[in-house]
């Protein structure tokens, strides 16, 4: 069944500029090195504009010699952030229609007519939609296939199947854990209270809504963290022993694919959580993920500092923000 696209809430292009980080909270990661040409940031500088990914440039009226590719997507999403490296790996244009979760807008009823699971991202191609982060990634790259992301050798696109369950599985959940109660609890502060109960009663089920309401307002949960944190580790021990079985540089070995793009995105939220440290004296991952950050499409798919939610490294104002002012982003405190 052909859906026509929702439309954007708001027209206009997203070019955002500048650092990803400012220097004075650049986190530090592990296995990155020094010397010329490196800034030191963990998240590299963005370009105001360039190929395909963050300038989500549009494709002219009358050209249909290129396939239109619109993406829903919320920036500070590891999910949203795969898809955007895959479209960036590929060189393709996309045009951005903005989910910003914090609003709830993904409960919107024109949402909800893309994507009957109300998750981001969903990605929609000449007005056909598909959803699930990493069915759109296998999707992009079946239908677009150069450069190549799965490997041609069966053992090979055995061990990238297995990596990509183990982040939906196992490392999504977990850094969900450590997501909430280290960013979304700081929500309360930078929003207020009464603004995140305006936009809950978008919610269909104000049970769930009320639900969130009352964790998001109240203490972390320090044994959920420690916990998550400790599980987050033995998936890193392994990721350790797993490239070191495969050789490198990627999880695939000599192929880079599909693995490298759905694990990546989930230590970039550990690294704005500050919790580096969990991979700190593992240097197989260190020198893995040092070369997927020095990947151009990385710089780009990634989200910029404006955009990341608040959390350790970032923290809200001390009085709340003015949505209207704010708009899509997170002014840092």
């Amino acid at each position: 069944m052909r859906i026509r696209a929702l439309s954007p809430r708001r027209p206009r292009t997203v070019r955002p500029t500048g650092r990803a980080w400012p220097r004075n909270c650049t986190p530090d990661i592990p296995g990155r090195s020094s010397g010329p040409g490196r800034s030191g940031a963990a998240f590299p500088p963005r370009r105001p504009s360039g190929r395909s990914g963050m300038t989500a440039r549009r494709r002219a009226p009358n050209d249909r010699s290129r396939p239109l590719l619109e993406l829903y997507h919320f920036w500070d999403s590891p999910c949203c952030f795969k898809v955007r490296l895959v479209l960036a790996e590929k060189g393709l244009d996309w045009t951005e229609r903005y989910i910003a979760t914090h609003r709830f807008e993904h409960f919107r009823p024109e949402y909800q007519a893309l994507n009957r699971h109300s998750k981001i991202p969903t990605l929609v191609h000449d007005g056909r939609p598909v959803i699930q982060s990493s069915e759109i990634a296998r999707y992009l790259d079946e239908r677009f296939p150069e450069p190549r992301l799965q490997p041609d050798d069966p053992a090979a696109r055995a061990t990238m199947r297995e990596w990509i369950a183990e982040e939906q599985e196992y490392l999504f959940p977990l850094i969900v854990t450590l997501s909430f109660n280290l960013m979304m609890k700081l929500r309360s502060v930078g929003f207020g209270m009464e603004q995140l109960r305006e936009w809950s009663l978008r919610h269909p089920d104000q049970a769930r809504a009320q639900d969130y309401l009352h964790r998001v307002s109240g203490p972390p949960d320090h044994a959920g963290v420690d916990a998550a944190a400790a599980k987050f580790r033995w998936h890193m021990t392994h990721l350790e022993d797993a490239l070191a079985a495969s050789g490198g540089p990627w999880i695939c070995g000599p192929d880079y694919s599909l693995a490298d793009i759905c694990v990546a995105p989930i230590l970039d939220r550990a690294l704005s959580l500050d919790r580096a440290r969990l991979w700190a004296d593992l240097p197989a991952v260190g020198a893995w993920y040092e070369r997927m950050t020095s990947r151009p499409a990385f710089r780009q798919a990634a989200p910029p500092f404006d955009y990341r939610m608040w959390g350790p490294l970032k923290p809200p104002p001390a009085r709340s923000v003015d949505p209207a002012a704010a708009g899509d982003t997170f002014p840092a405190g």
